[in-house]
């Protein structure tokens, strides 16, 4: 069975989660390329996505208003860049022999979206934002993030990126952040090559992941891993969910002004 069938089996009652969980560790063994594995944080998002195609509880919104002259043009270019640097966003997740495995995507697949949102009230901008968020990432095509950008008037602009859990978390907003702004200085002032220094760091990331994914899967095979699984087993034994699932409305985008 896939790991698909196995996650219906759990739905209909047919698996139980101590089974379920044994299934999930023998996808494990006989490893697989480092450079293409899920760490065990992103395999569990990918299932849960996986359960519920169209939910949004995992969609991570960052909201800018932006004020004074701007390049539309130019920040899709950025953004483009910004997942070439960070190619855990320019990535899907595919399934091979019933194991999900990470996938490269060509950074010009990102979706880009200019909108002329001049004569909408703040009240029905919010409300297109929300929609917009609400839709879910189809994780087997990627990339894991998409950009709106609002023409609000003269030299006023709000941009929605919206990027999924499984590639980026509150750590993550200052690394992105400081890469959008240099890469849309390049874009803007009409460098002519990328920065050396982003490229570096992106060889340099890529290279960390793969090495944590590989530490991650030694640990959960060792006796610290096991003693960690049992304690927190022990510890959720009966334990009752606590939030509901992307049915409940969403957060409201909240906007942070950047002249």
């Amino acid at each position: 069975m896939s790991l698909r069938e196995w996650l219906s089996a759990f739905q209909r009652g047919d698996l139980s989660r101590a089974e379920l969980r044994q299934r999930l560790q023998s996808l494990g063994e006989g490893g697989g390329a480092a450079d293409t594995s899920l760490s065990e944080g992103q395999q569990g998002l990918w299932m849960l996505q996986s359960a519920q195609p169209r939910s949004y509880a995992y969609n991570i919104p960052i909201c800018l208003g932006l004020s004074g002259p701007l390049d539309p043009q130019a920040l899709q270019a950025a953004c483009i860049e910004t997942l070439r640097a960070h190619p855990a966003l320019a990535a899907a997740v595919v399934e091979r022999d019933g194991r999900p495995q990470r996938r490269g995507v060509a950074a010009e697949t990102l979706p880009f979206a200019l909108h002329d949102a001049r004569t909408l009230s703040e009240a029905d901008l919010h409300e297109t934002m929300s929609a917009r968020l609400r839709e879910p990432f189809a994780l087997d095509r990627g990339p894991f993030m998409r950009a709106d950008l609002y023409a609000r008037g003269q030299d006023s602009w709000t941009l929605l990126i919206v990027v999924h859990h499984i590639a980026f978390d509150g750590g993550s907003v200052d690394a992105f952040m400081h890469t959008l702004c240099a890469a849309y200085e390049r874009a803007a002032g009409g460098a002519a090559q990328a920065d050396l220094a982003t490229t570096a760091t992106t060889a340099t990331t890529a290279a960390g992941f793969a090495d944590f994914v590989r530490w991650e899967r030694d640990y959960v095979a060792s006796a610290a891993g096991e003693a960690a699984l049992d304690y927190w087993l022990r510890t959720l034994d009966g334990a009752q969910p606590a939030l509901g699932d992307g049915d409940r409305a969403p957060r409201r985008p909240r906007t942070v002004r950047h002249a």
